[in-house]
């Protein structure tokens, strides 16, 4: 658990599906949770090089700059803040509105976590695409299970046996595509900027 100065993502990337941070290597797979109320997402990262650093504190650009005391500073988009209970970016001053947050790596299971990586994602289409590939999935296991079904001899116990074995398998194929598509609650509670 640290707090993290919060600086808000550039336009360009705030429909991007990674945030900013200095403690994880470049595209490697994060759960963000918000110790206050618990809500989590899960995102890519983006180690802070001296390009983005460079655009990010442009003169002129009007935002706070992240200075070189990077190692707790998480810059992220609107969406994954509202996901994480709605909260704003910190003061110029780098400790009004600070988060305490708790970033930890995944990589266990990868497939699940890239699932929920793209559920999480700001772009409605990522989401829509990880959704539609959930459900074909299933068929797919149903179409499987149906013709393995059909070959099985009638008569017996062999039929039910088998019906009912794939139908729980199918059961539990479609709660966990479900489990990880499930999108994050990105409804603002009590948003304050």
């Amino acid at each position: 658990m640290t707090d993290y100065i919060i600086r808000a993502s550039l336009h360009d990337e705030a429909n991007e599906g990674w945030v900013w941070v200095e403690d994880f290597p470049s595209r490697s797979l994060i759960k963000i949770i918000h110790q206050t109320n618990d809500r989590s997402v899960v995102c890519q990262t983006r180690k802070f090089d001296k390009n983005f650093l460079d655009r990010y504190n442009a003169e002129g650009a009007g935002r706070i700059e992240i200075n070189e005391l990077k190692q707790n500073t998480i810059v992220m988009s609107g969406w994954y803040r509202d996901a994480l209970g709605g909260f704003g970016t910190t003061d110029k001053d780098n400790e009004t509105g600070k988060v305490t947050l708790n970033l930890c790596p995944l990589g266990c299971w990868k497939p699940w976590y890239q699932m929920r990586a793209a559920s999480h994602h700001p772009d409605i289409v990522v989401r829509l695409g990880v959704r539609l590939g959930a459900i074909g999935i299933w068929a797919g296991l149903l179409s499987i299970w149906l013709g393995l079904l059909s070959i099985v001899q009638p008569g017996g116990c062999a039929k039910p046996i088998a019906g009912v074995s794939g139908l729980v398998v199918l059961l539990l194929a479609g709660f966990f595509l479900v489990a990880a598509c499930w999108p994050p609650n990105t409804s603002p509670r009590g948003r304050h900027e």
